[in-house]
């Protein structure tokens, strides 16, 4: 589910380069797939995680206004020189049609948590036919990716998911 399903993807830029997993985060198959992973490998009694309560506390309040896009890096590799997130910041796309939406936020990742989580505005119209995901990602050796997601393809109990 969380690396071949119609909300998820294995993206490679070249047959050398690292495949990289990422999924639609605010989509409900995998928001319980989400769950039951942390359930089974976040022990018991560990630190609370506080990017990851944010992002779920930011996820409840903005579920209906952002598709988010998550990416899996080892922690560790998402730099902290700000020069790589403000790129991010700035070549990370949403394509859907012929509108360009720019990234909106971004949670990185943590000790607990090791998915980059890139926020974008959810306009999808009736009409749209995919969401078409342009980003770069820092920390990966070649931070260029794009993933394409059928909309048709995204249903989940006969509605909708994204």
């Amino acid at each position: 589910m969380m690396s071949d399903s119609p909300w998820a993807q294995s993206v490679g830029v070249s047959a050398n380069a690292p495949v990289a997993v990422l999924y639609l985060a605010t989509a409900e198959p995998m928001r319980i797939a989400e769950k039951e992973m942390r359930r089974r490998y976040v022990k018991a009694g560990k630190a609370v995680d506080e990017m990851h309560e944010e992002y779920e506390l930011f996820l409840r309040e903005n579920q209906s206004r952002v598709i988010v896009v998550a990416v899996r890096l080892p922690y560790g590799k998402f730099p902290s020189d700000g020069e790589e997130t403000k790129r991010m910041e700035q070549e990370c796309i949403l394509k859907i049609g012929r509108r360009k939406l720019m990234l909106s936020g971004h949670f990185p990742p943590s000790p607990t948590d090791s998915y980059l989580r890139l926020a974008f505005p959810r306009e999808v119209r009736p009409e749209d036919k995919d969401l078409d995901f342009q980003l770069y990602i820092p920390g990966l050796s070649s931070p260029f990716r794009e993933a394409r997601f059928v909309l048709k393809e995204l249903r989940f109990k006969d509605q909708p998911e994204y």
